[in-house]
């Protein structure tokens, strides 16, 4: 009597690609924030130059700076950093968390309740406990990026900021902004006669101002 047909083994699937979130997610289980940041980084790509990858794939540099510490430029800074062993720069010109309501991350390990590691190691475990996980990423100028982003600021090459009230909160060299007072001088005209100007330009009702 014949041995019943047995099914042919199937072959085994290979594993599926996994996103630079998923890799950065499970980087952040493994307990390894820092490669969990350079996976972030990496899958965050610039939407204006979606088509063609990140914008700084495309624009090799050796020196960036980074204008104010949100999150888009931190991300930008790292990929300069990790594309082309850039040295990056990031300048703070205004208190940005102030714009959010945001609150400052735990950059001391033992009150962040974190064991060894760097400040920004620090700063990204008080983040992720603080949200309970990864934040969505659709919007990185809000409060829980720009919270990170801000911690993240004194982790690159050198640090400057505009007036002594930024510097003693977060240290770093001023460069003040070489702006001249003289150029920013009320406009003469009366506010009568250049709403009438723009009246006369524009189609704006009276009760519009």
């Amino acid at each position: 009597m014949p041995a019943p047909h047995e099914p042919s083994p199937q072959p085994a699937q290979a594993p599926q690609h996994q996103s630079p979130l998923q890799r950065g997610n499970a980087a952040l289980r493994a307990g390894d924030p820092a490669a969990a940041i350079r996976h972030y980084a990496l899958g965050l790509l610039d939407e204006a130059q979606h088509r063609n990858g990140p914008i700084a794939a495309q624009l090799a540099a050796n020196l960036v700076r980074a204008s104010k510490p949100r999150m888009p430029n931190i991300l930008l800074g790292l990929l300069y950093r990790l594309l082309w062993d850039a040295r990056v720069l990031v300048d703070i010109d205004d208190d940005e968390l102030a714009f959010v309501g945001g609150q400052p991350l735990l950059r001391d390990g033992a009150s962040a309740g974190a064991g060894a590691g760097s400040p920004a190691e620090h700063a990204l475990a008080h983040w992720l406990q603080r949200y309970n996980g990864l934040p969505p990423g659709d919007d990185l100028p809000g409060r829980p990026w720009t919270e990170l982003g801000m911690s993240l600021a004194t982790a690159f090459d050198g640090l400057s900021v505009v007036n002594r009230a930024l510097q003693q909160r977060h240290g770093g060299v001023i460069i003040r902004h070489a702006r001249d007072p003289r150029q920013f001088q009320p406009a003469a005209a009366p506010r009568a006669t250049a709403l009438a100007r723009l009246r006369s330009a524009h189609p704006i009702s009276a009760d519009a101002a």
